[in-house]
This record gives structure tokens, sequence and C-alpha cells, in this order.
């Protein structure tokens, strides 16, 4: 699913100019108001700000309202400065800086038709972004209707809410959005048995390759939820099925990256040092590290005692408290006991194996426990 660079540079232009265009319609609307200019455009902000977060808002609700009926459950959901977490010890939290306007994150329960499952999940986010434009265009349409100006022009972000669920349910505008996960999800059956043909006739290398792509990237969706609930069921990194943690050529960064960390814990785990150092390189090489990468990446380092890495990222101890409760236990008593503050590992131990007997994500703390047994008090 490669892209030109001028493919890349016309998709950027297209998107500036969605948001132009819905701002202009903004705009102008504003003119039916016979007051101060200053007032229209005080309205016009409003509505434009106003609408935004109503479809940013019902968006994650679709998704939440999505999981509950199908067999997820939601882990993380914030909106503006407030977020919900259940991994973390203080599950609500009010944090500026959140670099979105709101995000869900969802875990399967069971493995059965997770696949057709998650599909239902993330197409709920795009109903419930249809929803909201549905009701933010009959609201624009009885202000209209009922020559109320500034009725109107509160719903004059009428056509920037079309512009984000345009961006966000048609793939190739935005990177790993809701659109481009269905397409890959959707395609995946077809695609293959394309590839096949593509094979037997030797027809069109690149086409076959990029449908391979596709197959490679539902894949690893499909092993990532897998493996997320088996650690919800309680298995550790080291118990799952290796074959797993296994993917094809062609996934996305975003998807190596996420595969890496997972292999980087399962290889923590078995003690295995060759793996580890694998695994690092390729988080190094990565532009998708977020916070918990960074972390993980501080505890393997200690682990190799690699001191100018360590160094290096010691800054990961500012995220901890996005953390889970017991990968920030661990990773702060890691340190300490790099730092030789023996006072703090003999105070925190006891306390972080009984964090991690608590986490929402059962093989995950277990794995964080196994972690913390090889330190000793």
């Amino acid at each position: 699913m490669g892209e030109t660079q001028k493919g890349k540079v016309a998709r950027k232009i297209l998107v500036v100019a969605m948001y132009v265009c819905s701002v202009l319609i903004a705009f102008f609307v504003s003119f039916t108001m016979p007051f101060a200019w200053y007032f229209r455009v005080l309205v016009m902000l409003a509505g434009l700000v106003l609408n935004w977060l109503a479809i940013s808002l019902f968006h994650e609700l679709g998704h939440v309202v999505a999981a509950k009926l199908n067999g997820f459950d939601t882990v993380k959901f914030s909106f503006l400065i407030f977020g919900y977490d259940k991994t973390a010890v203080k599950r609500f939290s009010v944090r500026f800086g959140r670099g979105t306007l709101g995000e869900t994150d969802v875990a399967p329960t069971g493995v059965e038709n997770i696949g057709k499952r998650y599909v239902r999940v993330v197409f709920g986010g795009i109903a419930g972004s249809i929803f909201a434009c549905v009701v933010l265009t009959i609201g624009f349409i009885i202000g209209v209707l009922c020559k109320s100006p500034v009725t109107a022009t509160l719903f004059c972000g009428m056509p920037l809410s079309y512009v984000v669920l345009i961006i966000n349910s048609v793939s190739g505008f935005a990177e790993n959005s809701d659109g481009e996960i269905l397409t890959v999800m959707f395609a995946d059956d077809e695609a293959e048995k394309n590839a096949e043909n593509a094979e037997k006739s030797d027809n069109e290398i690149e086409d076959n390759d990029a449908k391979k792509e596709i197959i490679a990237r539902k894949d690893a969706i499909i092993k990532l939820l897998t493996i997320t609930a088996l650690l919800k069921e309680g298995k550790t990194y080291g118990e799952i099925s290796p074959e797993l943690f296994e993917t094809d050529e062609g996934i996305s960064e975003s998807q190596q990256t996420a595969f890496a960390l997972v292999k980087l814990r399962r290889a923590e785990e078995l003690a295995d040092n060759e793996c580890i150092a694998y695994n690092l390189d390729m988080l190094e090489r990565s532009d998708y590290i977020d916070g918990e990468c960074r972390a993980e990446m501080l505890c393997s380092y200690i682990v190799l005692g690699i001191d100018d890495k360590v160094k290096e990222y010691e800054n990961a101890l500012e995220y901890c408290d996005d953390l889970s409760g017991a990968a920030s236990m661990r990773t702060l008593v890691y340190h300490a006991e790099y730092r030789g503050d023996k006072q703090y590992v003999k105070t925190s131990l006891k306390t972080a194996k009984k964090v991690c007997k608590t986490a929402y994500f059962k093989g995950d703390g277990r794995f964080n426990e196994i972690m913390l047994s090889r330190i000793s008090e």
C-alpha cells in the first residue's frame, strides 16, 4: 500500500482545501446575522469549535457503544482533558496536552470471531460521526427555515464535521484511520484470492505485492487482538504461542512497533538477551515509540546493563503516571535498583507485586510480577 511522494502531497493539499472550504462556508453564513462584525466572528468561531467537539465526542462514544455490543471492553477513554483508564492505579484523570481531542482503546473478551467483532467496533466510530453530522445538519436547516441567523451560524461548523468524517472514514487521508482499518479488514478475502490468481498467471507483480501487504496487515491486526485477549485472560507473553508474534513483510510501521514491544516483553520474560537486543534495535528505528515503549526500553537496557542507553531513556520515568499500574511500578523499582537505592526497592517491591496481582490485563500483571521477582529486596 505504498504511496508516491506526489500522492502524499496531493492528499495533504486536498485535506487543507476541504478544511478551508468548510471554514469559508461558515464565514459566509455568519454574514446573515444583522449584528456587528465582531459578534458574527465570535458566534462563527463558537459554532466551528462546538461542532468539531460534537463530532469528536460522538465518534468516540460510537466506539464505546459498539465495543459494549460486540464483546469488547473499553479500556481507555479520553476526551479533551478528561481521561478514564482501567489499567492505571488512578482510573480517572484530568490532564492537559493529551495530543488528541478524544481517544478510545478497547480490548477483546475471548478470541472467537475476533476480527468480525473488531470491524463492528471500528465502524461504531464512523456511525457515531455520521449521527453527529446528521444532527448538525438538521440544526443548520432548522436555523435557516426558521430565519434564525444565530442558530444557523451556531451550526455553521456542519461542513467541517463532514470534512472530519471523510478524513477518518475514507482510506488514504489519515494513517491508521477507521476507514483504512476497515479497508484492510474487508479487502482481505478478495485480495487473497486475487493474489493467488496473480501468482499463477504472473500478472501485475506490483499489484500482487500490494494485495499481499493488505493480507499481512489484517493478519497483524488479528494477532495483536488475540495477544491482547490472551493477556486479559491471564496468559503471560512467554506463555502465548510464539506463532502469534510472527509477522509477514508489508505491515505498517506502527504495527512493526507494536509487535516489537510485545516481542521485547516476551524476550525479557524468557531471559533471551539476544532477542531483547534485536527488538530494542527495532524500536530505536521506529518513529512511533511512545511513553510505554520508552519505559519498557529503559527496563530492557537496565537488564542488559547498557549505561549510556539507560541515561538516554531515563526521561521515560516522566511517563510512569500514564502507564498501567504494574508497568509503572516495575519501571520505578528497576530504576531504583539500578541506582542502588535499596531503601526504595525494599519499601516499594511488595507494593509493586500487589499492584501486579490486581492488573486489568492479568497476563501483563503476571509478567511484571515475574520480572520484579528477579530483584532481591
